[in-house]
Protein backbone atom coordinates (compact mmCIF):
# COMPACT_ATOMS: atom_id res chain seq x y z
CA UNK A 1 0.00 0.00 0.00
CA UNK A 2 1.18 3.52 -0.72
CA UNK A 3 1.46 6.35 1.76
CA UNK A 4 -1.61 6.52 3.92
CA UNK A 5 -2.67 9.92 2.55
CA UNK A 6 -2.97 8.77 -1.06
CA UNK A 7 -6.19 7.26 -2.40
CA UNK A 8 -5.16 6.30 -5.90
CA UNK A 9 -2.92 3.97 -7.85
CA UNK A 10 -1.65 6.28 -10.54
CA UNK A 11 -1.74 9.71 -12.09
CA UNK A 12 -5.21 9.45 -13.66
CA UNK A 13 -8.58 7.89 -12.99
CA UNK A 14 -11.70 7.22 -15.01
CA UNK A 15 -14.46 9.81 -14.73
CA UNK A 16 -16.50 7.46 -12.51
CA UNK A 17 -13.61 7.17 -9.99
CA UNK A 18 -13.26 3.46 -10.74
CA UNK A 19 -9.55 3.35 -9.88
CA UNK A 20 -10.02 5.32 -6.64
CA UNK A 21 -12.84 3.01 -5.57
CA UNK A 22 -10.72 -0.02 -6.36
CA UNK A 23 -7.80 1.40 -4.41
CA UNK A 24 -9.75 2.16 -1.24
CA UNK A 25 -11.48 -1.23 -1.31
CA UNK A 26 -8.16 -2.98 -1.66
CA UNK A 27 -6.75 -0.88 1.19
CA UNK A 28 -9.76 -1.76 3.33
CA UNK A 29 -9.42 -5.52 2.76
CA UNK A 30 -5.68 -5.30 3.42
CA UNK A 31 -6.50 -3.54 6.71
CA UNK A 32 -8.81 -6.45 7.53
CA UNK A 33 -5.91 -8.84 6.98
CA UNK A 34 -3.79 -6.81 9.39
CA UNK A 35 -6.34 -6.10 12.13
CA UNK A 36 -8.89 -8.93 11.77
CA UNK A 37 -7.13 -11.92 10.16
CA UNK A 38 -9.88 -14.29 11.38
CA UNK A 39 -12.02 -12.96 8.53
CA UNK A 40 -9.79 -14.63 5.95
CA UNK A 41 -9.27 -17.68 8.17
CA UNK A 42 -13.06 -18.13 8.21
CA UNK A 43 -13.23 -17.80 4.42
CA UNK A 44 -10.48 -20.41 4.11
CA UNK A 45 -12.08 -22.88 6.52
CA UNK A 46 -15.76 -22.42 5.75
CA UNK A 47 -15.96 -21.57 2.06
CA UNK A 48 -12.87 -23.04 0.39
CA UNK A 49 -13.99 -26.69 0.81
CA UNK A 50 -17.20 -25.94 -1.12
CA UNK A 51 -15.27 -24.06 -3.77
CA UNK A 52 -12.92 -27.03 -4.20
CA UNK A 53 -15.86 -29.43 -4.61
CA UNK A 54 -17.47 -27.13 -7.14
CA UNK A 55 -14.29 -27.03 -9.23
CA UNK A 56 -14.34 -30.83 -9.37
CA UNK A 57 -18.04 -31.06 -10.24
CA UNK A 58 -17.89 -28.28 -12.85
CA UNK A 59 -14.46 -28.72 -14.50
CA UNK A 60 -15.64 -26.84 -17.59
CA UNK A 61 -16.20 -23.69 -15.54
CA UNK A 62 -13.58 -21.01 -16.14
CA UNK A 63 -12.67 -18.26 -13.71
CA UNK A 64 -14.79 -15.93 -15.84
CA UNK A 65 -17.79 -18.22 -15.27
CA UNK A 66 -17.26 -18.27 -11.52
CA UNK A 67 -16.70 -14.53 -11.47
CA UNK A 68 -19.94 -13.87 -13.33
CA UNK A 69 -22.18 -16.10 -11.22
CA UNK A 70 -20.56 -15.30 -7.86
CA UNK A 71 -20.27 -11.52 -8.18
CA UNK A 72 -23.45 -10.90 -10.18
CA UNK A 73 -26.26 -8.95 -8.45
CA UNK A 74 -28.41 -11.93 -9.50
CA UNK A 75 -26.70 -13.97 -6.77
CA UNK A 76 -28.84 -12.18 -4.17
CA UNK A 77 -31.68 -14.45 -5.34
CA UNK A 78 -30.72 -18.13 -5.25
CA UNK A 79 -34.08 -19.17 -6.72
CA UNK A 80 -32.93 -17.96 -10.13
CA UNK A 81 -31.04 -19.90 -12.77
CA UNK A 82 -28.40 -21.28 -12.67
CA UNK A 83 -28.34 -21.38 -8.85
CA UNK A 84 -31.52 -23.42 -8.58
CA UNK A 85 -30.17 -25.98 -11.09
CA UNK A 86 -26.72 -26.23 -9.49
CA UNK A 87 -26.94 -26.94 -5.78
CA UNK A 88 -23.20 -26.62 -5.18
CA UNK A 89 -23.10 -23.20 -6.81
CA UNK A 90 -26.03 -22.08 -4.68
CA UNK A 91 -24.28 -23.50 -1.61
CA UNK A 92 -21.13 -21.55 -2.46
CA UNK A 93 -23.13 -18.31 -2.64
CA UNK A 94 -24.95 -19.25 0.57
CA UNK A 95 -21.64 -19.77 2.40
CA UNK A 96 -20.26 -16.51 1.03
CA UNK A 97 -23.39 -14.71 2.17
CA UNK A 98 -23.08 -16.19 5.66
CA UNK A 99 -19.39 -15.31 5.81
CA UNK A 100 -19.90 -11.69 4.68
CA UNK A 101 -22.85 -11.18 7.04
CA UNK A 102 -20.95 -12.64 10.00
CA UNK A 103 -18.24 -10.05 9.55
CA UNK A 104 -20.50 -7.16 8.47
CA UNK A 105 -19.05 -7.05 4.96
CA UNK A 106 -22.31 -6.53 3.08
CA UNK A 107 -22.32 -4.15 0.12
CA UNK A 108 -24.58 -1.11 0.21
CA UNK A 109 -25.91 -1.43 -3.34
CA UNK A 110 -27.57 -4.75 -4.20
CA UNK A 111 -27.70 -3.78 -7.87
CA UNK A 112 -23.92 -3.48 -8.23
CA UNK A 113 -21.21 -6.09 -8.70
CA UNK A 114 -20.51 -7.79 -5.39
CA UNK A 115 -16.96 -6.58 -4.87
CA UNK A 116 -16.50 -8.34 -1.51
CA UNK A 117 -17.30 -11.64 -3.24
CA UNK A 118 -14.95 -10.68 -6.07
CA UNK A 119 -11.99 -10.32 -3.71
CA UNK A 120 -13.05 -13.46 -1.83
CA UNK A 121 -13.24 -15.42 -5.09
CA UNK A 122 -9.79 -14.26 -6.18
CA UNK A 123 -8.34 -15.63 -2.94
CA UNK A 124 -10.38 -18.84 -3.11
CA UNK A 125 -9.04 -19.48 -6.62
CA UNK A 126 -5.45 -19.01 -5.45
CA UNK A 127 -5.94 -21.16 -2.35
CA UNK A 128 -7.68 -23.88 -4.38
CA UNK A 129 -4.53 -24.30 -6.47
CA UNK A 130 -2.48 -25.09 -3.36
CA UNK A 131 -2.66 -28.01 -0.90
CA UNK A 132 -5.35 -27.60 1.77
CA UNK A 133 -3.76 -27.27 5.22
CA UNK A 134 -6.03 -26.31 8.12
CA UNK A 135 -3.09 -25.95 10.50
CA UNK A 136 -1.50 -23.16 8.44
CA UNK A 137 -2.55 -19.54 8.29
CA UNK A 138 -3.89 -18.71 4.82
CA UNK A 139 -2.05 -15.92 3.07
CA UNK A 140 -4.33 -13.12 1.92
CA UNK A 141 -3.63 -11.90 -1.60
CA UNK A 142 -4.34 -8.26 -2.38
CA UNK A 143 -6.59 -7.70 -5.35
CA UNK A 144 -8.11 -4.52 -6.69
CA UNK A 145 -11.74 -5.48 -7.16
CA UNK A 146 -13.53 -3.82 -10.05
CA UNK A 147 -10.38 -2.28 -11.50
CA UNK A 148 -11.19 -2.06 -15.18
CA UNK A 149 -12.21 0.33 -17.92
CA UNK A 150 -11.30 1.56 -21.39
CA UNK A 151 -8.00 3.37 -21.82
CA UNK A 152 -6.84 5.59 -24.69
CA UNK A 153 -4.17 4.60 -27.16
CA UNK A 154 -1.01 6.37 -26.05
CA UNK A 155 2.55 6.70 -27.44
CA UNK A 156 4.90 3.78 -26.95
CA UNK A 157 7.98 4.22 -24.74
CA UNK A 158 11.46 5.00 -26.04
CA UNK A 159 13.48 1.89 -26.84
CA UNK A 160 14.51 0.12 -23.67
CA UNK A 161 12.03 1.97 -21.45
CA UNK A 162 9.07 0.16 -19.83
CA UNK A 163 5.57 1.33 -20.63
CA UNK A 164 4.23 4.14 -18.47
CA UNK A 165 0.65 3.41 -17.38
CA UNK A 166 -0.72 6.51 -15.60
CA UNK A 167 -3.73 4.55 -14.32
CA UNK A 168 -1.63 2.16 -12.24
CA UNK A 169 1.46 4.19 -11.33
CA UNK A 170 2.26 7.78 -10.47
CA UNK A 171 4.70 9.60 -12.71
CA UNK A 172 7.16 10.32 -9.89
CA UNK A 173 7.38 6.61 -9.11
CA UNK A 174 7.97 5.72 -12.74
CA UNK A 175 10.70 8.39 -13.07
CA UNK A 176 12.38 7.28 -9.85
CA UNK A 177 12.47 3.70 -11.13
CA UNK A 178 14.05 4.88 -14.42
CA UNK A 179 16.65 6.90 -12.49
CA UNK A 180 17.61 3.91 -10.33
CA UNK A 181 17.86 1.67 -13.39
CA UNK A 182 20.17 4.19 -15.07
CA UNK A 183 22.41 4.40 -11.99
CA UNK A 184 22.63 0.61 -11.75
CA UNK A 185 23.35 0.27 -15.48
CA UNK A 186 26.25 2.70 -15.25
CA UNK A 187 27.71 0.99 -12.16
CA UNK A 188 27.50 -2.41 -13.83
CA UNK A 189 29.05 -1.25 -17.10
CA UNK A 190 32.71 -2.20 -17.32
CA UNK A 191 33.72 1.14 -18.87
CA UNK A 192 31.09 3.73 -17.84
CA UNK A 193 31.51 2.99 -14.13
CA UNK A 194 34.98 4.58 -14.32
CA UNK A 195 33.61 7.92 -15.49
CA UNK A 196 33.73 11.00 -13.29
CA UNK A 197 30.83 11.18 -10.83
CA UNK A 198 29.48 14.49 -12.19
CA UNK A 199 29.45 13.00 -15.69
CA UNK A 200 27.65 9.90 -14.44
CA UNK A 201 25.04 12.06 -12.69
CA UNK A 202 24.55 14.14 -15.82
CA UNK A 203 23.98 11.00 -17.89
CA UNK A 204 21.45 9.70 -15.35
CA UNK A 205 19.56 13.00 -15.40
CA UNK A 206 19.49 13.03 -19.20
CA UNK A 207 17.94 9.57 -19.20
CA UNK A 208 15.40 10.69 -16.61
CA UNK A 209 14.58 13.76 -18.71
CA UNK A 210 13.87 11.56 -21.72
CA UNK A 211 11.53 9.47 -19.56
CA UNK A 212 9.81 12.61 -18.31
CA UNK A 213 9.17 13.81 -21.86
CA UNK A 214 7.64 10.44 -22.67
CA UNK A 215 5.42 10.59 -19.55
CA UNK A 216 4.27 14.07 -20.53
CA UNK A 217 3.20 12.82 -23.96
CA UNK A 218 1.18 10.01 -22.39
CA UNK A 219 -0.39 12.35 -19.82
CA UNK A 220 -1.50 14.69 -22.60
CA UNK A 221 -3.38 11.82 -24.26
CA UNK A 222 -5.20 10.98 -21.03
CA UNK A 223 -6.04 14.62 -20.39
CA UNK A 224 -7.44 15.04 -23.88
CA UNK A 225 -9.50 11.87 -23.30
CA UNK A 226 -11.01 13.57 -20.22
CA UNK A 227 -9.48 11.30 -17.63
CA UNK A 228 -9.33 12.80 -14.12
CA UNK A 229 -6.10 13.79 -12.41
CA UNK A 230 -5.70 12.03 -9.07
CA UNK A 231 -3.13 14.32 -7.47
CA UNK A 232 -5.84 15.87 -5.30
CA UNK A 233 -7.19 12.49 -4.14
CA UNK A 234 -5.80 12.84 -0.64
CA UNK A 235 -7.07 11.85 2.79
CA UNK A 236 -5.21 12.41 6.02
CA UNK A 237 -4.72 9.44 8.35
CA UNK A 238 -6.12 6.92 5.90
CA UNK A 239 -4.39 3.92 7.49
CA UNK A 240 -5.57 4.99 10.93
CA UNK A 241 -9.16 5.45 9.80
CA UNK A 242 -9.11 2.08 8.06
CA UNK A 243 -7.98 0.46 11.31
CA UNK A 244 -10.79 2.16 13.26
CA UNK A 245 -13.32 0.98 10.69
CA UNK A 246 -12.13 -2.61 10.86
CA UNK A 247 -12.14 -2.61 14.66
CA UNK A 248 -15.69 -1.28 14.88
CA UNK A 249 -17.39 -2.62 11.73
CA UNK A 250 -15.72 -6.02 11.58
CA UNK A 251 -14.39 -6.85 15.04
CA UNK A 252 -17.36 -5.41 16.94
CA UNK A 253 -15.63 -2.89 19.19
CA UNK A 254 -17.56 0.18 20.30
CA UNK A 255 -16.65 3.60 19.01
CA UNK A 256 -16.04 4.62 22.61
CA UNK A 257 -13.51 1.82 23.01
CA UNK A 258 -11.64 2.87 19.87
CA UNK A 259 -11.74 6.53 20.88
CA UNK A 260 -10.41 5.79 24.37
CA UNK A 261 -7.58 3.66 22.97
CA UNK A 262 -6.48 6.37 20.56
CA UNK A 263 -7.17 9.53 22.63
CA UNK A 264 -9.54 10.84 19.96
CA UNK A 265 -13.08 12.16 20.40
CA UNK A 266 -15.77 9.53 19.71
CA UNK A 267 -17.44 11.89 17.24
CA UNK A 268 -14.21 12.04 15.21
CA UNK A 269 -13.94 8.26 15.16
CA UNK A 270 -17.58 7.99 14.11
CA UNK A 271 -17.17 10.47 11.24
CA UNK A 272 -14.03 8.71 10.00
CA UNK A 273 -15.75 5.32 10.02
CA UNK A 274 -18.80 6.68 8.21
CA UNK A 275 -16.56 8.17 5.53
CA UNK A 276 -14.60 4.94 4.99
CA UNK A 277 -17.76 2.81 4.81
CA UNK A 278 -19.28 5.22 2.31
CA UNK A 279 -16.12 5.16 0.18
CA UNK A 280 -15.89 1.36 0.06
CA UNK A 281 -19.64 0.82 -0.27
CA UNK A 282 -20.27 -1.32 2.84
CA UNK A 283 -23.49 -1.13 4.85
CA UNK A 284 -23.00 0.14 8.37
CA UNK A 285 -23.39 -2.47 11.08
CA UNK A 286 -27.00 -2.67 12.27
CA UNK A 287 -26.43 -1.57 15.85
CA UNK A 288 -24.46 1.43 14.60
CA UNK A 289 -27.44 2.41 12.46
CA UNK A 290 -29.56 2.42 15.57
CA UNK A 291 -27.30 5.01 17.12
CA UNK A 292 -25.09 3.05 19.50
CA UNK A 293 -21.98 4.83 18.37
CA UNK A 294 -20.72 6.85 21.32
CA UNK A 295 -22.28 5.96 24.64
CA UNK A 296 -22.37 3.15 27.12
CA UNK A 297 -21.39 -0.47 26.77
CA UNK A 298 -23.81 -2.84 25.07
CA UNK A 299 -23.96 -6.45 23.91
CA UNK A 300 -21.47 -6.15 21.07
CA UNK A 301 -18.44 -7.51 22.96
CA UNK A 302 -20.39 -10.78 23.28
CA UNK A 303 -21.36 -10.64 19.62
CA UNK A 304 -17.73 -10.03 18.74
CA UNK A 305 -16.70 -13.14 20.67
CA UNK A 306 -19.32 -15.15 18.80
CA UNK A 307 -17.89 -14.01 15.46
CA UNK A 308 -14.37 -14.89 16.54
CA UNK A 309 -15.53 -18.35 17.63
CA UNK A 310 -17.20 -18.87 14.26
CA UNK A 311 -13.84 -18.28 12.61
CA UNK A 312 -12.13 -21.02 14.60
Amino acid sequence: MKKSSVICYGEFDWRDNNAKTSYIRNAFTSAIEEHAPNVWRALYDQVLPIHRQLRVELPHFTYRDYHYYVTSPLSHDLTRAPYVQCGKLALLIYRLNAWSQTWNLVETHRSATRWVFEIALMNLEIWAAAPFARDEEPEYFSAGAGFHGPIPSSPGPPEGFPKYDPITIQQKEYLEWIRKQAVEAIQQHAILKHGAKPKQNALVESVRAAAERYCHQVDQVYESSQFKRTTEAQKKNLARHLEWTVRVQVEGETIREVADSTSVKPSSVSRAIDEILNMVGISKREDLKRGRIVGSKNQRPTESNIRRNLAK
